[in-house]
């Protein structure tokens, strides 16, 4: 009997144990977790503007929505948060939903307030229409263009992968016809109309477009970010015993630490944002170059960019910049200046985001960033390549000249 009666206490303090957690936790609960209540939203607001949504029990982190449709939240307190409305919609109630799952109840409806037609507006038309090269228009509003008709072939537009002030749509590499106008259908359900234009397939090989500088240090700033955790290290704008670069100017970033621990160490890193962002849309083979001096020792840094909100980042290896020497650890270049060359679509292979997006090398960059770290670095001991993988206590790190270019710089010094 003792048996059955302590067996019967802990099947009852279990199923009384299993019955609290649901009281507290579950459907059932007494606690009443508080529900977001909208106020009032920004009366009459423009597509893609920010709006003001106050009220009460904005428990963050919030996300906001309408139609469906994600919206950016830039600022949020208990009473009051400010979101932007997307660029393409259709009326529909604000949603709020707080930390605890809870969505407001009220039904407030936001109608698009779109621009009139005449203010959605090409200004500058391609002059041909390449098969297999991306249709690029550039204007006013022109992400708000949802249809590009060529000849017989209707392209549906994304307007999330576009923006205001350029519209672009890959052509097929067997896109029909000789010439064509290109129709472009807005959300206003309004067309506008280029001139006949001539279909041709695109040069090959193709013509390399113009290098974009990204960074020189002419400006006399190293647009250093140090590390929070390493500070043994001078960063400055040359360096005793290094010349400038001869095409480089005459200023270049110097980065020398000691003294590092471990391999993987953050040093600190170089970084530039860039505003409305570097359009890549033109060239062929987008590549990132720089000029490198590595002095007596190795160095090394990671590479990424922002895009769309995403950081997608790799490192230099020898299939990133077709040089053996490259391997994780940048070469030794042993005191002279090199180029160095990686294409975009091959360096930024990593999305450190992690949201599934891939990088686009046809789109905007918002952020380059130069992440300086110890990876793996055999100690340079004077011969042509690195010794042995083992923490290399020093790093040494000359750079100047960061550009965007169409293809690789092969030789140094005199071109491309």
């Amino acid at each position: 009997m003792k048996t059955y009666s302590k067996l019967f206490m802990v099947v009852s303090c279990t199923l009384a144990l299993a019955a609290c957690k649901e009281d507290d936790f579950g459907t059932h609960s007494d606690l009443n977790y508080p529900i977001p209540v909208v106020v009032s939203v920004t009366e009459n607001p423009s597509v893609g503007s920010e709006i003001t949504i106050t009220g009460k029990n904005f428990a963050a982190p919030n996300t906001v929505s309408i139609d469906g449709i994600s919206m950016t939240v830039t600022s949020e307190t208990e009473t009051e948060i400010k979101a932007v409305l997307p660029r393409i919609f259709t009326g529909a109630p604000i949603v709020i939903r707080n930390a605890y799952l809870n969505q407001n109840e009220e039904n407030i409806v936001i109608m698009p307030n779109y621009p009139s037609a005449e203010e959605i507006a090409v200004d500058e038309w391609p002059e041909k229409i390449y098969r297999g090269r991306p249709l690029v228009m550039r204007g006013r509003n022109v992400d708000l263009v949802t249809e590009i008709t060529i000849g017989d072939t209707t392209f549906s537009v994304n307007y999330t992968s576009q923006s205001p002030e350029r519209l672009v749509q890959m052509m097929p590499s067997d896109l029909a016809g000789t010439s064509s106008k290109i129709v472009l259908r807005t959300v206003l359900g309004n067309t506008i109309e280029s001139a006949e234009l001539a279909i041709e397939n695109k040069p090959d090989p193709y013509v390399p477009e113009p290098d974009l500088l990204l960074m020189d240090f002419e400006d006399q700033k190293t647009h250093f970010v140090p590390a929070a955790a390493f500070s043994n290290y001078t960063v400055q704008i040359n360096r005793e015993g290094i010349a400038p670069a001869p095409q480089g100017g005459n200023y270049y970033l110097s980065f020398y630490a000691q003294n590092i621990a471990s391999n993987w160490d953050h040093l600190g890193s170089v970084k530039v944002e860039y505003t409305p962002g570097v359009d890549l849309i033109m060239f062929n083979d987008p590549h990132v170059t720089f000029l490198y001096n590595s002095a007596d020792n190795i160095g090394n840094f990671q590479f990424s960019v922002v895009q769309n909100g995403t950081t997608f980042g790799g490192y230099f290896t020898p299939g990133s910049t077709d040089n053996p020497d490259d391997a994780w650890t940048l070469r030794a270049t042993k005191g002279e200046w090199q180029w160095v060359s990686a294409r975009l679509s091959t360096i930024l292979n990593e999305n450190w985001t992690g949201n599934g997006n891939t990088f686009d090398p046809n789109g905007y960059i918002n952020t380059v960033e130069l992440i300086l770290k110890q990876i793996n670095a055999g100690y340079w001991d004077g011969t042509t390549t690195a010794g042995g993988v083992f923490v290399n206590p020093q790093m040494k790190l000359n750079i100047d000249q960061i550009y965007i270019t169409d293809g690789p710089y092969l030789q140094y010094p005199d071109g491309q």
